[in-house]
């Protein structure tokens, strides 16, 4: 690890546990800078920059708000699994982006809730595990066998 604290001031297990409460504020920045893109505007007047970065903050908050609607559906439906689960925020982004505009434009509040209804329900079937409660460890060469596949080309 790269610090500029001494070995003899922390242990590595406390730097380890510090770095663990500091895990989500990490993930908020990989949200706001990557996935939704938050120092990308769409023009340069301050009030267009102002207005980039509000929409960007009300997406998120909106993101929160159904990930944790989504995450409280899967631990209701998986109280007796051993293994803690939540919904993938990448996966809630990705919904919001394609059903934003259409909840926006629902007038009707019991069309609106059902709609909300749905996304929480698509939502609780990608799901990730939490901390250490993977069923299997992941292995490092997953992936690899995609690499090398040949594609098929059409002529």
């Amino acid at each position: 690890m790269l610090t500029n604290i001494d070995p003899q001031e922390m242990s590595d297990d406390a730097l380890a546990d510090l770095y663990m409460k500091r895990w989500g504020i990490e993930t908020k920045y990989l949200e706001l800078k990557d996935r939704l893109q938050i120092n990308e505007f769409s023009g340069e007047c301050v009030n267009t920059v102002l207005q980039d970065i509000y929409a960007t903050l009300y997406i998120s908050n909106l993101t929160a708000f159904i990930c944790f609607e989504a995450d409280e559906a899967i631990n209701q439906e998986s109280s007796a699994s051993k293994h803690e689960r939540k919904a993938k925020r990448s996966v809630c982004i990705a919904a919001l982006r394609t059903r934003f505009v259409d909840l926006c434009l629902l007038d009707n509040p019991l069309m609106r809730d059902a709609a909300l209804a749905r996304l929480v329900e698509d939502l609780k079937a990608d799901v990730t595990y939490i901390g250490k409660s993977k069923p299997r460890p992941r292995t490092k060469n997953r992936f690899q066998a995609a690499k090398h596949r040949k594609v098929k080309t059409l002529l």
